[in-house]
């Protein structure tokens, strides 16, 4: 049994789901089935408990340029109501976490952060460490975190709230009532969908999770979540990129601003990206229905050349799926890279199995 518990746990045991330990929380793996509630987000409509990731008010007057100093992006383009994509690096630039900055009133003196749940308490000493004139506040245990994605998630969601949903452009949020409760609504997510990620007070989540429940919206476990973003080709922290991992390895350049002396880690980052990654991040198919798990070698002709960082079955292609990291010798662009493996054959080796597969571009599934 884990240490902490979301707002929402009685409900999901009485919703029949099956829990696991996930970074030290009891969550739910799945409910009827990894495949049904897979297909439930990408035809219609499905719910996440996602309460366990961490969420930090930064305030104070040196609020905007702390978090300048500590992350990547350049979270002073971000006006109220907006939202994006950030790193938390190391001073060698190696990945610490990836995470997302939101900022509610386009002032200077207070940010919200959200970062995975497995690296909460490492990312908060680090991001305090990094601060200047700000306070830290670790408002996680006081708040709950639903993902609702989908294709119908907007339309779902609209006749439970007076917020102007379509309004709500993607990495934009807004906040106001939504089932008779306060919550942040923003266009995020985690799934290669469209849909909303939602932030409430902790004794609200009941409510909400029930309301939107009644709406016809599928419960839905970690266990599709993973699938659907390994689908999406989005990197998992532990798996696509760790402290040993630079954002160049795994397309993420985008995330870090050009004036590499202004944060942590920025010009490290502008020194590899300067020399080219010695790795990539690639995505594989495989050859049938088997998977190629996280550590399995990847081979060609006989030679290793990498290993898988994530692996699953993929209902929408019909066959296993995996995300490696392979050498890059000559230290091309990643892109680069991606192209001249693309359409070549290789195995996947763990222990005595060998499951064939082929390079393929990523992301494996894309949305019209």
């Amino acid at each position: 049994m884990a240490d902490q518990r979301t707002p929402l746990y009685d409900v999901h045991v009485e919703e029949g789901a099956k829990l696991v330990d996930f970074a030290g929380w009891d969550m739910p793996v799945q409910y009827e089935s990894i495949i049904a509630e897979h297909e439930a987000v990408r035809r219609r409509a499905g719910v996440f408990d996602v309460s366990h990731m961490g969420r930090f008010r930064i305030t104070g007057p040196g609020a905007l340029k702390s978090i300048q100093h500590a992350l990547s992006n350049d979270a002073e383009s971000l006006g109220a109501g907006e939202c994006h994509y950030s790193l938390l690096l190391t001073d060698d630039a190696g990945i610490a976490d990836d995470l997302f900055v939101y900022s509610p009133r386009g002032t200077e003196d207070e940010l919200l952060v959200v970062v995975n749940a497995a690296n909460a308490s490492k990312d908060l000493a680090l991001l305090k460490a990094r601060s200047i004139d700000a306070e830290w506040d670790d408002e996680t245990p006081r708040t709950a975190m639903l993902a609702l994605q989908g294709p119908e998630a907007e339309t779902m969601l609209q006749p439970l709230t007076e917020l102007d949903l379509p309004a709500i452009r993607l990495h934009r949020f807004a906040v106001g009532p939504l089932a008779g409760v306060e919550a942040m609504v923003s266009r995020t997510g985690y799934t290669g969908e469209d849909g909303f990620e939602i932030i409430t007070a902790a004794d609200d989540a009941v409510t909400l999770w029930k309301a939107l429940r009644e709406a016809g919206v599928a419960p839905c476990g970690l266990g599709a979540r993973d699938v659907l973003r390994l689908e999406a080709a989005y990197p998992l922290w532990g798996h696509e990129i760790d402290e040993n991992t630079r954002p160049a390895d795994a397309g993420l350049s985008f995330a870090c601003r050009k004036d590499g002396d202004s944060y942590v880690g920025g010009r490290a980052h502008r020194e590899y990206l300067a020399a080219g990654p010695t790795k990539a991040v690639v995505g594989l198919v495989m050859n049938s229905r088997r998977m190629a798990r996280q550590g399995a070698e990847v081979r060609i002709s006989g030679k290793g050349m990498g290993k898988v960082t994530s692996g699953t079955f993929s209902p929408i292609r019909g066959a296993g799926i995996a995300m490696a990291h392979v050498d890059n010798p000559e230290r091309k662009k990643l892109r680069e890279r991606r192209a001249e493996l693309v359409d070549t054959d290789c195995v996947c080796v763990q222990g005595k199995t060998e499951v064939p597969a082929t390079f393929v571009p990523l992301p494996f599934y894309k949305r019209s």
